[in-house]
């Protein structure tokens, strides 16, 4: 899969992608009226000029040919913004069918790149106020409402505007993404595991947590999150300590990071931070440990750990939604994935308690990740589990599919949100 500029030729795809997104995003938001006028034909003309102008691309995803996703930037043209400073997302749409995938955050992640690389500041992009799903999206991945309101075009219908703001390393003089000899930039090892979708689905941790962290560390200077994954912990981390170092033996998954001033992204072991003796006040390890070589991780973080420095240790398993839904979703972990689990996974359904922890333990207040979910991100967020992943390495097709079939009956309107609750185990202890 790559990551390119659209060509004249794309126009009619990138209007096929457009005009099915409207009709499964849009309806009963948008007027039927001007969804029916947006058809392939209009939408390709529409394209067609847009795609001309090389100066602001539009890029498409593609992958055997196939264009799946496209997003197109331009300068802000809102009068309260300076285009030389605000840039603005006008569109960006996935093919319906592929939702939840992770294609939006990579072509995310790479238009917000070179906005920064063109020296842009902040990024905003408007969104239909009933469209909850895209809000949640865009939320998810760090957009905040900027106050704007406005009507889309020859409508009623009323629209908000989010906006981000570009961390420095990422404007003008960042290094660009990796490029094949095509000039496409490529995903492979992106694609290959689900580091995209991880971000985008994977719960987020309470503050709560991360406050009770930094009340017991030692002091607030410098934490090191191991095994960060796409950054989950570590963004929450960074609101508390002055700097935080996020460790990740995957590329894919550190490449998947939203970028924060105050975090350092690095690839490696998380047996070997790198990081200097006596230099850390936290060491986290979120969701991860049970995959570790424990003894030796265990010795580097007391090396790094200052005098009476904290190591906090947590898991969360299985999602509480309702009866129904949970009964379901437990047959699903237990009966259909349940024989690709690794054994490690014997870990977390223990709440960590068969882990040897050689700290001074003391005892954790109770938490829970708490999340409005719909069923679609449910789904996305299932097929993150290592379970599902080797089940479809295996079998060679995809085991949600069904369970979303099975869930649909239970869950009511597929775009309703309930509210998920994810119970955390926590060990914590000093050195």
């Amino acid at each position: 899969m790559s990551i390119r500029h659209a060509l004249a030729a794309d126009a009619e795809a990138v209007g096929r992608i457009h005009v099915e997104s409207w009709n499964v995003a849009y309806r009963g938001i948008m007027p039927d009226d001007v969804i029916a006028k947006t058809d392939l034909a209009y939408r390709t003309r529409f394209w067609v000029e847009r795609i001309a102008d090389h100066e602001w691309p539009v890029f498409v995803i593609e992958e055997d040919g196939v264009c799946h996703a496209f997003c197109q930037m331009i300068p802000s043209r809102d009068p309260d913004d300076d285009p030389k400073r605000v840039g603005h997302i006008t569109s960006l749409h996935v093919l319906p069918q592929l939702r939840g995938r992770g294609y939006g955050r990579v072509l995310m992640d790479h238009v917000l790149a070179e906005f920064g690389r063109r020296g842009f500041t902040d990024v905003t992009l408007w969104v239909l106020e009933e469209n909850r799903n895209a809000r949640r999206f865009y939320e998810k991945y760090g957009f905040h409402l900027d106050g704007g309101t406005r009507r889309y075009p020859k409508t009623q219908v009323p629209e908000v505007r989010y906006r981000i703001r570009l961390p420095d390393s990422m404007r003008s003089g960042a290094s660009p993404a990796p490029t094949s000899a095509s000039g496409a930039v490529t995903f492979a090892d992106h694609f290959s595991g689900v580091s995209a979708a991880y971000a985008e689905f994977r719960p987020r941790y309470p503050d709560a947590l991360f406050e009770f962290l930094a009340r017991e560390a030692p002091a607030r200077d410098a934490a090191w999150d191991a095994g960060t994954g796409s950054g989950q912990a570590a963004a929450g981390l960074a609101r508390h300590f002055g700097h935080v170092t996020a460790t990740d033996a995957s590329p894919a998954q550190i490449e998947s990071a939203a970028p924060q001033a105050n975090v350092s992204y690095r690839v490696g072991p998380a047996e070997v931070s790198g990081l200097d003796d006596a230099s850390i006040d936290l060491v986290t390890a979120a969701q991860a440990v049970h995959w570790f070589d424990r003894p030796r991780f265990w010795a580097e973080a007391r090396r790094v750990l200052r005098p009476r420095g904290v190591m906090a240790i947590w898991s969360y398993g299985l999602f509480e939604i309702s009866p129904p839904i949970d009964a379901i979703t437990l047959r699903f972990y237990s009966e259909v994935v349940g024989p690709y689990w690794p054994p490690e996974r014997r870990h977390v359904e223990a709440r960590y308690q068969t882990i040897d922890f050689p700290f001074a333990e003391f005892a954790a207040p109770a938490f829970a990740i708490e999340q409005r979910l719909t069923l679609e991100d449910v789904a996305g967020y299932i097929r993150t589990w290592s379970a599902a992943r080797a089940f479809m390495k295996e079998r060679r097709e995809d085991p949600v599919d069904g369970l979303m079939a099975e869930l649909a009956a239970a869950w009511g309107p597929p775009q309703q949100s309930r509210l998920a609750r994810w119970p955390v185990a926590m060990r914590v202890g000093r050195t």
